[in-house]
């Protein structure tokens, strides 16, 4: 009986060992690789393809063929769905990754990839031939890279969130909403432009270019760059809702920028401008490589320092803080041209070369300090006005410093540093006598007869300082005044040149309790009854001599004496009195 149910045992082991090795030989019999399991899907519903359904890590190509029209997508490694297939508009190829699309209908085109970044994979990435992709919609969410580059690309509107964006389109295009994680590039041989509302978020650096760039002019519009650079053989018109970085080379024939935070650069912005260009923001910070046509700015609250590397034609610059302009040539302030900066605040010009202050251009500062420096080689000619005064109640004149190598104020040009309990401090050409060694000397200065110079305390106090200096001559046919107000003194005033002074204006610096003092004090000083007349024009303001023999006529230095101004005379070398001053 035993050995019975052994041989039974025997023989079902030997059953069980052919079953497993059957089972193993089964399995390899159908390879994993030879399996087809669907990785995308695919579906049209009214005039829209969508795509979706994507594993992570494939890669799409899309091709459209104008000639047949129609599209081809295909799968570098996955395979399309076969049951999605019964629409006789598709056609799949027999390895399952090449699907063909009849587009005759077709207004959208929709590429969902959010399923393919799922578990941490990378994300779907998306490529084009050179034939490029022709739709009016192209909608792409949730992809990796995406790079659809062929000249022969045309879209109307585009939304696409996608981690980079690279893209080219052949005509105009109009932005919907874009979520770029990383960089962007859009070149369009057109216009680009966005629809109200839109969203444009791109954390990486946006390099857009266009024949013009219109983005957010809606008030709806949201739109952030990392950084931002562009190219328009027309118009640039950008607004961003915080923050805007300039980086990179840009050029456009004019253009406007809006930014709700600051606008600054990176240190590698190089932008060419040919027309006007304008930015608005709360801060505006520039000091990179920039060239503009002609310049407008606005700060709403903290301030304006812009530098250009070539002359600097300024419009209108307004600005709650301090401004700071700075130019490698020349800065120029047209006629009806403005800088007004707000109260208490500083203004500063200052350039290699020349700084012009055209008839009718206005530099304000109230209560606040100008600074104008063309350099130690550089003209500074003023026919506008410039204006610190502070007519408050308990507020004083702020300050004016006019420099360069040569300082002109011709007729027209207005100087007021006038305060309500004080006048402030007027120099032009230098300080007290040229011996401040922080304020570097002109060779020449000029003020011209229809000129005014006011440092007045306008209800109470004294009045304000004036110097008019130069190292070498000075000419002096204008109107000076630091009147003191009630229970005030009048101010001082020195206008000379260390070897030459022509000196032919008037002088004011009465005050209520006694008057200021006036000190001419020239290398040589002649008193006569004729005096250098007021030959100087824009043309030879600076001429090289104006005059070997100086001379002051006693009439002007009387009717400076009679209204109680102090005038001393303070020659390095001579001083002759051929007539009387009473």
């Amino acid at each position: 009986m035993k050995q019975a149910i052994e041989k039974i045992r025997r023989k079902f082991a030997r059953w069980l060992t052919q079953q497993r090795t059957l089972r193993r030989r089964k399995l390899h019999v159908v390879r994993l690789e030879d399996r087809r399991l669907p990785d995308a899907t695919f579906g049209a519903a009214l005039g829209a393809l969508t795509l979706d359904g994507f594993d992570g890590g494939d890669s799409l190509n899309v091709e459209f063929d104008s000639s047949a029209n129609l599209f081809h997508f295909s799968l570098t490694d996955g395979h399309w769905d076969s049951t999605c297939s019964g629409d006789p508009g598709f056609q799949l190829s027999p390895d399952g990754r090449l699907l063909t699309f009849s587009a005759s209908s077709l207004q959208e085109l929709r590429i969902d990839a959010t399923s393919s970044a799922s578990g941490g994979l990378t994300p779907l990435s998306v490529t084009d031939s050179t034939r490029g992709i022709a739709v009016g919609q192209l909608t792409i969410l949730g992809a990796g890279s995406v790079v659809l580059d062929s000249a022969a690309n045309d879209f109307d509107h585009l939304a696409i969130s996608a981690e980079r964006l690279d893209l080219f389109d052949s005509d105009d295009v109009s932005i919907q909403s874009l979520d770029i994680h990383h960089d962007f590039t859009l070149t369009a041989a057109a216009a680009i432009t966005d629809t109200a509302g839109t969203t444009i978020l791109v954390g990486g650096h946006a390099q857009i270019v266009g024949s013009t760039i219109v983005l957010g002019d809606d008030v709806a519009d949201s739109i952030h760059f990392g950084s931002l650079s562009f190219h328009a053989t027309g118009a640039v018109s950008i607004s961003e809702a915080d923050d805007m970085v300039l980086s990179g080379s840009s050029t456009a024939d004019s253009l406007t920028l809006y930014s709700g935070g600051s606008i600054t650069d990176d240190g590698t912005a190089d932008l060419h401008i040919n027309e006007l260009a304008h930015f608005d923001a709360d801060a505006i910070e520039l000091d990179d490589t920039y060239s503009f046509g002609s310049l407008t700015a606005s700060s709403r609250s903290r301030g304006i320092s812009i530098s250009e590397s070539d002359d600097m034609s300024v419009a209108e610059i307004t600005s709650a803080a301090g401004i700071h302009l700075s130019s490698a040539g020349e800065i120029h302030l047209t006629a009806d041209s403005y800088v007004l900066a707000g109260h208490h605040t500083e203004i500063m010009l200052t350039a290699s070369t020349n700084i012009t202050i055209g008839d009718g251009a206005t530099i304000q500062a109230e209560g606040g300090n100008v600074l104008m420096d063309a350099g130690p080689h550089g003209d500074l000619i003023v026919s506008g006005a410039i204006d610190v005064s502070d007519l408050e109640s308990g507020e004083i004149g702020g300050t004016v410093h006019l420099l360069g190598a040569r300082v002109a104020l011709f007729d027209g040009a207005i100087i007021d540093a006038s305060g309500d309990t004080g006048g402030g401090t007027v120099l032009i050409g230098g300080d007290y006598q040229g011996a401040n060694v922080a304020i570097h000397n002109a060779a020449r200065s000029f003020v011209g007869s229809e000129a005014t110079i006011s440092a007045d305390a306008i209800t109470t106090d004294n009045g304000g300082r004036v110097i008019v200096w130069s190292d070498n001559s000075t000419e002096f046919f204008g109107m000076l005044s630091a009147r003191g107000g009630k229970d005030g003194h009048g101010g001082f005033a020195e206008v000379s040149g260390k070897d030459l002074l022509a000196f032919s204006g008037s002088v004011d610096l009465t005050g209520e309790l006694d008057g200021g003092t006036l000190l001419l004090d020239p290398k040589n000083i002649t008193i006569a009854d004729t005096a250098t007349p007021d030959v100087r024009t824009a043309n030879d303001a600076f001429n090289e001599n104006p005059g070997s023999s100086v001379t002051f006529d006693a009439d002007t230095i009387t009717t400076v004496t009679n209204n109680g101004t102090a005038v001393v005379l303070q020659a390095s070398n001579d001083i002759t009195i051929n007539e009387s001053i009473i």
